[in-house]
């Protein structure tokens, strides 16, 4: 699993494919379901639905596909903005195209669910009926507890990330040990059990995942990886074992463990699954790329799809489903969702604000 050295002419034959590997759009969006589900278990389980954990806890871990998400964000934005870096005229650019891929989308969802929040007293949690709160979620600024769209707390750490490498993007690499710092408050952080908010946030184990995507993206832009085919088979083994046969793995040491078990092995699923299809040896199956390209918009609107769904199934049908039916019915309605979210609002107006942007 040793790394070479790649060629100038190797690297120019790859430069056209660097910003997009199918397998990795399709892997966003198998991780993307994969939060649905475990979210759609969540709602199922809670007392005033049904009481129970669908399918007997075995989707309980699917949550983890943010870990996945993590370590991928950290390997595309770096791979993608390499020959970025140290250029200060590229920062609008790189700002720009990160700021209409996080926030006009996630902008529109909550323009949906807060007035429903404001107009009805008794949804959701004292907080989300907050003006301050609800600002703040707007812009994603760090908080103690969730946003008022609670799956947006990814985006928080995400946003972290972007203006850490864009002082990279303007200064150069000589800003990296910023990077080293953030690693090692991580570690101390997490060894001295720092939980609290700012270090819950700062000192988070998920900022792990960012840096190994970093670490990945450079491996493999200065070079290519040995036995791709082991590095992709040991990480999808260490990934979905885990999920179902390890179902209390995210209770051990604060969900640290689980943070390197599944950071680790999405970084070698990455990995492999990059130089194997760049080999030309990795080919994506086609009907599966438009669940990636449309992974963001599942993400973003599957927990409003699922709560509304279950709210007027039980109300019109009670007692027609049982909880492994409610269970498929949420999961399809939360991708099929996605998809229309996707096609009739992210993709035009991203594009729309595109043509407008530097």
């Amino acid at each position: 699993m040793a790394a070479r050295t790649v060629t100038a002419d190797e690297r120019a034959r790859e430069r056209p494919a660097a910003g997009r590997y199918l397998t990795l759009e399709i892997g966003r969006g198998i991780a993307a379901t994969m939060v649905a589900l475990a979210h759609a278990v969540s709602l199922i389980a809670e007392p005033r639905w049904f009481g129970v954990v669908a399918g007997g806890g075995a989707l309980a871990n699917m949550n983890v596909g943010v870990d996945f998400f993590f370590v991928l964000s950290g390997f595309v934005v770096t791979f993608v903005h390499w020959d970025d870096v140290g250029q200060r005229e590229r920062l609008a650019h790189y700002a720009s195209r990160r700021f209409s891929r996080v926030f006009p989308p996630y902008w529109v969802i909550l323009c949906v669910i807060v007035p429903v929040y404001l107009a009805v007293p008794t949804f959701g949690e004292p907080r989300q009926h907050d003006w301050l709160y609800i600002a703040t979620s707007y812009l994603l600024f760090p908080m103690p507890q969730q946003p008022v769209l609670g799956v947006a707390w990814t985006l928080t750490f995400e946003l972290f990330f972007y203006l850490l490498l864009a002082l990279v993007i303007r200064f150069g690499w000589r800003v990296l040990p910023l990077f080293v710092l953030w690693g090692v408050a991580i570690v101390a952080c997490r060894v001295a059990g720092l939980d609290r908010y700012p270090w819950s946030f700062l000192g988070s184990a998920y900022g792990l995942q960012f840096l190994l995507g970093m670490a990945i993206a450079a491996l493999l832009r200065r070079g290519r990886v040995g036995a791709p085919g082991g590095w992709l088979t040991v990480g999808l083994l260490g990934f979905f074992l885990p999920v179902f046969l390890a179902p209390n793995i995210q209770g051990l040491a604060d969900g640290t463990v689980a943070r390197l078990v599944f950071g680790a092995a999405a970084g070698l699923i990455i990995a492999g699954a990059v130089e194997l299809e760049r080999r030309g040896r990795l080919r994506a199956p086609a009907w599966l790329v438009p669940l990636g390209a449309a992974s963001y918009a599942i993400y973003l609107s599957h927990v409003v799809t699922e709560s509304a769904l279950i709210r007027l199934t039980v109300a019109l049908a009670p007692g027609a489903l049982g909880p492994i039916a409610m269970l498929a019915l949420l999961g399809i309605a939360a991708v099929a969702g996605g998809f229309a979210f996707h096609y009739a609002v992210e993709r035009p107006l991203t594009r729309r604000l595109r043509r407008h942007l530097p």
